[in-house]
């Protein structure tokens, strides 16, 4: 249902399609779609938020859905018209950027202050990322000594837990330790 109300140049209110701004006076019509509302809430509290209030390890835990979330960003654009989230996918490149210049800072600072070293090479080298699963495997059980020493029953559960829209790390993690009996 449209409520129409625009003043006619005669100055008396009218239900009227047209008006002199050129733009539509219909109520509702230019509100975005639930599913994109939805997806911006999730950005906000995955990456933006947590980067505001500099909680890193929350960007960190959140990383793996980037891809999933790029992925809806470039669908829902085209399919809802919705500008704005071109914008939400720069955030999100540059959100990933500063986690991995926060993460070199950090290494730094372990190796300045080391108190151990007796002299430094220093190289700057981007951050290798593996597929989701290892990610969230050495987040949620710890990084094996040797990559051979992955459990891959665990692998196979988490890339299959991957597959429900909008993973999260907490639910994630829980469903691991709770199938695994990992403390």
């Amino acid at each position: 249902m449209y409520c129409l109300n625009a003043n006619s140049l005669t100055g008396a209110n009218k239900i009227n399609t047209l008006n002199l701004t050129g733009k539509s006076m219909t109520f509702g019509a230019g509100k975005e779609p639930y599913y994109v509302t939805r997806l911006k809430k999730i950005i906000f509290n995955r990456f933006i938020t947590p980067l505001y209030t500099k909680n890193w390890k929350i960007i960190e835990q959140n990383i793996f859905s980037l891809s999933d979330i790029l992925l809806k960003l470039q669908k829902y654009s085209k399919e809802a018209n919705c500008e704005d989230l071109e914008t939400y996918s720069t955030l999100l490149t540059i959100i990933v950027e500063l986690l991995g210049e926060h993460n070199h800072y950090e290494n730094l600072e372990k190796m300045f202050y080391s108190g151990d070293a007796v002299g430094t090479i220093k190289f700057k080298m981007p951050k290798i990322r593996m597929r989701p699963e290892y990610e969230l495997y050495k987040l949620i059980i710890g990084k094996p000594k040797k990559f051979k020493d992955y459990d891959d029953r665990v692998l196979k559960y988490i890339a299959s837990l991957l597959n429900t829209e909008y993973a999260e790390f907490d639910k994630i993690s829980d469903s691991v330790r709770k199938e695994f009996n990992i403390q």
